[in-house]
């Protein structure tokens, strides 16, 4: 199909959707003006029209609006009683036993008698048949079929007397624990279609109603896909046939390009569903939008957070999160399943982690907090104990070592006494450690809370005569606050924890060699490249006066970093592969990967990209072997890749690497941490080199929102988001002209 086919065959759809909307006298008239101008669009829509009629929209099964039949009629053992909705193809009605064999309200489904063509039958047939393969209590049951005196097809099937489901849940003004129930029926409904190999393609509320028992029925298979081919019988087609139906407000970007349907496109209309049952509203305002207008809003523009739009805290966070991960754009990164999707809902209604929120220590421990509160309370209160009782706990510490030495002191009380205090201490190390180091904490979580008032406690503490000790704390807290990304709070401790070590008596040490270490870390962290060289350097020095070798190659790689950071590439390349050298020597994978990405970062800035790419590949393999696919290093090193494959132009390989990159960190790191922005950024520059401006300006200034809300308008990483998305607004203004 050609791209001028797509764009009429979408178009046809659009009006036909609005035509439906019209009084039947007016059809025509309607479509006589939408399509004036084009007598093959007039043609299709006509087509169509005559085709579906109200088929698709009858809201099937529902209480009768309509009148009574002029004529009763007996169809089968049935009796025809009032009909609910009726089109160019066919029509429904709520009908009853005739022979009273037993009592039951049913509808009747029929094909028009003079509306002929095997294309047609052989939809109404497959209709028919996908029914009768769908047994579950979320589905309309099919209960009976055959032919009329006319031989005329007729399909019986459970009469569901409600309402469609966003009008039920606004009528009765469920909260969203209740609406989100009712989602879950329905999604369980959806995934046993999918079991069974089919994908319905036209979920939508007037295609789900809730009867009087309160459980939602899922209705109308008319367009399903068939993935199954065994599901059919012989001879029959299992696609759709030559047109195609959708509704443009449900359907997903696939469906909007004409591509197959998939599980993945009803998971998008499930999202959409649950979009408009939380806020009441769509995901798009398409009213009144052209067909290119709609795939280019559907396909190509972010939908507002459910909680923006409702302007309510309530569904912020893990609501947020669920919602806009069935809306994403790419099937494959939307759930695996309807069952996932549905199993993340049951995790937030019991309190549990969701799946589709960036993962984080914090996180997981707010969750534990929420479901456990007094178990938590108890813990806290353990840990203010703790906490209060640690300078005697490490004290108890010093003193059995002086015991170990002392002949009044039994050497077997010194050694129980030794470990019971290590064992104290080192727990309470970890735990100030453990507040989400490489991670991120969510702004509703505690454990950033729990590390400052370990902060504040260090303030005020009387360390006289336990420099070491508080030294080792310091850096432990300042260590954590660098791995959240907050820089400013790290600052103080790290240069504290430096100054201390530094005025300790020598020799130096593992706790000197690490508080050097770290504060080199946030000064490279800050761009502050001459200050950290001069911390490596002092810290290479020191691993050459004590014989550490793999401590030495690691500290070549660190000062060639600083270095290459620097722009100071000839003082940088032998260095790198001095340490490649070092660590292939000792076996050290992990050193030998950094510097192997490390290099290739220095040949791409010296315009080797080929160099490059051959490089950070390998350090991805040998990093794949030691690491998972969403350590943060690993994923520094798909980074680098992504954007040296962009600066060759391979951006079919590049793009996509790239976004797969952000989503993880995304999940792993958090929306706003440095690492994830500059990956935003990437995927922002090589949008505008592809010609996506639209979603690299958005990109853009999502960016400068989350640098600014993390680090402040006059971070160095604020700024150079601000730099950027003034550029591209630049641009956009000049191409007005």
């Amino acid at each position: 199909m050609s791209d001028d086919d797509a764009r009429r065959e979408l178009r046809a759809l659009q009006i036909l959707e609005a035509a439906l909307e019209k009084p039947t006298g007016e059809r025509l008239a309607f479509v006589d003006g939408e399509a004036a101008s084009d007598a093959a669009l007039r043609d299709e829509v006509l087509r169509l029209l005559e085709f579906a009629g109200e088929d698709e929209e009858l809201a099937p099964f529902v209480a009768p609006s309509a009148p009574s039949p002029e004529v009763e009629r007996t169809i089968g053992p049935y009796r025809l009683k009032a009909r609910v909705g009726a089109g160019g193809m066919g029509e429904v009605w709520r009908a009853e036993r005739a022979d009273g064999a037993f009592h039951r309200e049913v509808a009747v489904k029929l094909l028009r008698a003079d509306v002929g063509g095997d294309e047609l039958l052989e939809r109404f047939a497959r209709e028919r048949q996908v029914q009768a393969a769908l047994q579950h209590p979320g589905i309309a049951q099919l209960l009976d079929g055959g032919e009329d005196e006319r031989g005329v097809p007729y399909l019986v099937l459970e009469y569901v007397d409600g309402r469609p489901i966003v009008e039920h849940c606004r009528r009765a003004r469920l909260d969203d624990r209740t609406r989100l129930s009712l989602f879950l029926d329905v999604c369980a409904a959806v995934a046993h279609a999918h079991a069974r190999g089919v994908v319905h393609r036209d979920l939508k509320p007037s295609n789900i109603l809730v009867g009087e028992d309160g459980r939602p029925r899922l209705l109308d298979f008319g367009i399903a896909r068939v993935l199954d081919p065994e599901m059919i019988a012989p001879g029959l087609d299992v696609t759709q046939g030559t047109f195609r139906m959708m509704t443009p407000a449900y359907a997903s970007p696939e469906q909007l390009r004409l591509e197959p349907a998939t599980p993945a496109s009803d998971q998008y209309a499930l999202g959409v569903l649950l979009y408009e049952l939380l806020t009441e509203r769509l995901p798009f305002d398409l009213e009144g939008r052209s067909p290119a207008e709609i795939e280019r809003v559907v396909t190509g523009e972010e939908p507002s957070r459910p909680s923006e739009t409702r302007r309510d805290r309530r569904l912020a966070g893990d609501l947020d999160w669920i919602v806009l991960r069935a809306l994403r754009k790419e099937p494959r990164r939307r759930y695996a399943s309807v069952d996932d999707l549905a199993q993340d809902i049951r995790r937030f209604l019991t309190g549990v982690p969701v799946r589709a929120r960036p993962d984080s220590t914090a996180y997981r421990v707010s969750k534990f907090v929420r479901r456990y509160p007094v178990p938590v309370a108890l813990a806290a209160l353990l840990f203010v104990v703790l906490s209060a009782g640690i300078l005697v706990s490490l004290d108890q510490r010093d003193r059995a070592r002086e015991a170990a030495d002392a002949a009044s002191l039994a050497r077997a009380d010194a050694d129980r006494k030794r470990e019971e205090a290590e064992t104290v201490t080192s727990f309470l190390t970890s735990m100030i450690a453990g507040a989400a180091p490489g991670g991120r904490v969510d702004r509703e979580a505690t454990i950033r809370d729990a590390l400052d008032v370990a902060a504040a406690d260090l303030e005020r503490g009387d360390w006289t005569g336990r420099e070491a000790l508080e030294a080792r704390l310091r850096l432990e807290v300042g260590r954590s606050y660098l791995g959240l990304g907050a820089y400013a709070a790290a600052h103080p401790h790290l240069q504290r924890a430096l100054d201390l070590v530094r005025a300790l008596p020598p020799p130096r040490d593992e706790l000197w060699a690490s508080a050097v270490h770290a504060r080199a870390e946030i000064q490279k962290a800050e761009e502050r490249y001459a200050e950290a060289e001069a911390l490596v350097r002092e810290l290479l020095a020191f691993r050459e006066e004590t014989g550490d070798e793999p401590g030495r190659i690691a500290a070549v790689n660190d000062l060639a970093g600083m270095l290459r950071s620097q722009d100071r590439l000839d003082e940088a390349r032998p260095l790198f592969v001095e340490a490649i050298e070092g660590a292939e020597r000792l076996g050290a994978t992990d050193t030998l990967a950094q510097a192997l990405n490390n290099l290739g970062v220095l040949e791409r800035q010296a315009g080797r990209l080929e160099e490059s790419v051959t490089l950070t590949e390998r350090a991805i393999r040998i990093a794949r072997e030691i690491v998972p696919p969403d350590d943060p290093t690993f994923l520094l090193y798909r980074s680098n890749l992504g954007m040296t494959l962009g600066l060759l132009g391979e951006f079919e390989r590049s793009i996509p690497m790239v976004r797969e990159v952000l989503d993880e960190r995304c999940r792993v790191l958090g929306m706003d941490h440095a690492s994830t922005c500059d990956s935003r950024t990437t995927l922002t520059l090589q949008l505008v080199r592809t010609g996506q401006a639209r979603e690299a300006a958005r990109l853009a200034e999502w960016n400068v929102r989350m640098l600014r809300d993390a680090h402040g308008s006059r971070h160095v990483l604020t700024s150079n988001a601000l730099e950027i998305a003034g550029k591209l607004a630049y641009n956009a203004f000049r191409d007005l002209d």
